[in-house]
């Protein structure tokens, strides 16, 4: 089933289709690239939903993760979209083991989302 016909299909939950894309991930049936410019087209809560699908794979078998998704993590935690950044922040917290000598702007991205009292990145103090 193609991504589009699974956002798509109404009789589909949203957990579902979390699952079916990760799974998809997972198995080398659906490719990260392809799921991420998926992504870029949609709406904020159907880019959330991709976003989400990544999250469940990278939870599973962070080694699918790369330098790009890094990257392109770095890059959405900047938007507006409370989701989007959570999404992002816990995918960032599944992979980013994987590329210790990356982190400076990607660290730097999440501290400024602690700073916002209106964003959902942000992790208790003890």
């Amino acid at each position: 089933m193609e991504i589009e016909e699974i956002f798509q299909d109404k009789s589909i939950k949203l957990k579902s289709k979390v699952a079916i894309l990760g799974a998809g991930l997972l198995n080398g049936g659906l490719s990260l690239q392809l799921l991420l410019e998926y992504a870029d087209q949609q709406n904020a809560v159907d880019k959330a939903t991709c976003l989400e699908a990544i999250e469940y794979a990278t939870k599973k078998n962070p080694a699918i993760g790369n330098s790009a998704l890094l990257k392109y993590l770095t890059n959405v935690l900047g938007g507006n979209e409370p989701r989007i950044k959570w999404e992002s922040a816990k995918i960032i917290g599944n992979i980013i083991w994987l590329f210790p000598d990356q982190l400076d702007n990607t660290v730097a991205s999440l501290l400024k989302n602690t700073r916002n009292s209106g964003t959902v990145v942000r992790w208790p103090m003890p």
